[in-house]
């Protein structure tokens, strides 16, 4: 079976995404990840989608679109 609750990375070449939340059953609950207190999460991609639940207590979450990074 899938496993609805964990986020799901396509790819490492150019068009690649990150694909967080359910897919699938639109029953099940949303995929979720978690820092530790004061951590962060940072995803670099060409494509994000968001559709659960990122947390960082007391930390930082960075989502950043695009084709480069500088």
């Amino acid at each position: 079976g899938t496993d609805f609750l964990t986020p799901t990375f396509e790819g490492t070449v150019p068009g690649s995404f990150i694909q967080i939340g359910v897919h699938g059953d639109p029953n099940a609950p949303p995929a979720s990840i978690t820092a530790q207190p004061g951590g962060a999460i940072l995803m670099f991609a060409p494509r994000i989608e968001n559709r659960g639940i990122i947390r960082s207590p007391d930390g930082q979450v960075i989502l950043a679109a695009g084709n480069a990074v500088y």
